[in-house]
């Protein structure tokens, strides 16, 4: 079982996150997008587009129609945040690190509440 820091960390504060990206949409994106388990078993590894990929759940959340989010964006974004622990476009992978994609969850929820 994977356990996480579901709190706002002191040096995420610094962050610069893009407006576009300081929404209730994308929050939920990355809840879904990038899970811990999947049927009791640990992931840390999704696919870039594709079913059940990143891009997927960014058309499933209207992050591009709705703010103006692209796949480019969204890697842009995790790899800036060290939510990026190997990408591979040519496997069409992505290895994904569950703390600082909390990290950037949280620190985004916290900014929307302010």
């Amino acid at each position: 079982m994977i356990n996480v820091d579901s709190s706002r960390a002191e040096k995420t504060r610094r962050w610069r996150i893009a407006d576009k990206f300081i929404n209730d949409d994308f929050t939920n994106f990355l809840l879904n997008a990038f899970p811990l388990e999947l049927n009791a078993i640990e992931v840390d590894r999704t696919h870039l587009t594709g079913f059940g990929s990143i891009q997927e759940y960014a058309n499933h959340f209207q992050l591009q129609d709705l703010h103006g989010i692209t796949l480019d964006a969204i890697i842009k974004l995790l790899d800036d945040k060290d939510c990026i622990l190997e990408i591979s476009r040519k496997e069409n992978r992505l290895q994904y690190h569950h703390q600082n994609i909390e990290y950037l969850r949280v620190e985004i929820m916290a900014r929307i509440k302010n």
